[in-house]
């Protein structure tokens, strides 16, 4: 038999008493909430600057243009032996 402090007093506690208080000071159906959020890895943004340096070191020529797509990648417009070329960079 084991005790509780309380306010000073000690109180006698059977064995069934004891693994009550056990089971609701560790219960593992409580999950806490954390204080401090998790941090989630993410890819850098590309920049159309980016995109459009990395199609020309790719494949070379003179980059005419670039937009952004709705998926977040860029379409890249690039004259190379006079024929204009589309490539697409996806994040």
């Amino acid at each position: 038999m084991l005790g509780i402090a309380a306010a000073g007093a000690t109180v006698p506690v059977s064995a069934d008493q004891e693994g009550l208080l056990q089971r609701r000071l560790v219960d593992p159906g409580i999950v806490m909430p954390r204080t401090t959020p998790v941090p989630r890895f993410r890819e850098p943004r590309l920049s159309a600057t980016d995109a459009a340096r990395q199609v020309q070191r790719r494949y070379g020529g003179r980059v005419l243009s670039v937009q952004e797509e709705n998926n977040g990648g860029y379409r890249v417009k690039v004259l190379k032996d006079g024929e204009v070329r589309i490539y697409k960079i996806h994040p």
